[in-house]
């Protein structure tokens, strides 16, 4: 090689170096996902981080949720932040969320995003000059998996689905609950027809006022002079007509037909007052037994006394 060329050559190579240093790039930039797959409709995070000179200034006022547009993607929220580098750079953090609703792809693509910029001439040199040129960093977007809880063939879902029609033969089944439902009313209405006769049927005077009107008739037909054995006798017939009719009313129940022993069961099975009960038996056994007896032992003033004190007692505790 000739020794003249070689000072040339060393020259060249070392200008070279140089200018490749001078040309090392000025603006860098990384992304990341916090997750590699979402379900539809969950929100994640995407981040953009660009390392820069300080002679690079971005433009921060259109990275916001309502100028930001990757669709069919939905921007929800979008922060920007800058902070200093230990070798003097900086960087930009642009930290989007967004959310993904759509269907049936296994995975999908993040549009591409651009960020304009100025390149400061000096140091006091201001970015927003007139006649300054903006230029724009487009960062390509990244793949993230979607994940769905549908089948692959979701539209299918519902086409094999056959709507059948109500065979005619149950309609038998259909027509026997109607009819038994008919038949349920008419028996309730039936039953409530017969309660309401009965009570129509039962329907007489007032029972307190009948009682009344029984003791009043009882009180004047006692004798006020037992000495007659016929007047006893017939004082015996009306105390046991007018008591059976009294307790009838008292008991709200038929008691004509009822002997001594038959009345005292009912008034037991109605829960009566037993000393009422066995008063009152007392009083119709004896007037039986005088009534009806071949040779009566009771047709004597002190008898018939005894009974018609048994019968005020029984008025008054009713």
């Amino acid at each position: 090689m000739n020794a003249g060329l070689r000072p040339v050559i060393v020259a060249v190579v070392f200008a070279s170096g140089v200018y490749a240093q001078q040309r090392e790039p000025e603006i860098s930039f990384t992304t990341r996902l916090d997750k590699t797959a979402v379900w539809v409709g969950d929100q994640f995070h995407y981040q953009i981080f660009v390392d820069h000179s300080p002679r690079i200034q971005f433009i921060l006022d259109n990275v916001n949720k309502d100028t930001i547009h990757l669709d069919p993607l939905r921007v929800v929220n979008a922060t920007t932040s800058t902070m200093p580098l230990k070798d003097g750079n900086e960087r930009l953090v642009v930290d989007l969320t967004l959310a993904s609703f759509v269907t049936g792809v296994a995975d999908q693509q993040i549009p591409q995003l651009s960020l304009f910029y100025f390149r400061r001439e000096g140091a006091t040199a201001s970015t927003t000059s007139e006649g300054a040129a903006a230029e724009s960093l487009t960062i390509p977007g990244p793949v993230i998996a979607v994940r769905s809880t549908l089948p692959p063939r979701a539209s299918d879902l519902r086409d094999a689905v056959t709507v059948s029609g109500w065979p005619r033969s149950r309609w038998i089944v259909s027509g026997a609950g109607w009819s038994a439902l008919v038949l349920l009313l008419a028996g309730l209405a039936w039953q409530a027809a017969h309660i309401v006769r009965g009570r129509t049927l039962r329907k007489g005077p007032d029972p307190r006022k009948a009682m009344a009107a029984v003791r009043e008739r009882w009180l004047e037909s006692v004798p006020s002079d037992f000495a007659d054995p016929g007047a006893v006798m017939e004082f015996y017939g009306r105390s046991y007509r007018d008591l059976k009719e009294y307790l009838g009313y008292l008991l709200e129940t038929p008691t004509e037909g009822l002997l001594a022993d038959e009345l005292r069961a009912e008034m037991t099975r109605l829960a009566a007052s037993p000393d009422l009960t066995e008063r009152t038996a007392k009083v119709l056994s004896f007037c039986e037994t005088a009534r009806y007896a071949r040779h009566p032992a009771g047709l004597n003033g002190a008898a018939a006394r005894e009974l018609a004190d048994d019968m005020r007692a029984i008025f008054q505790t009713t």
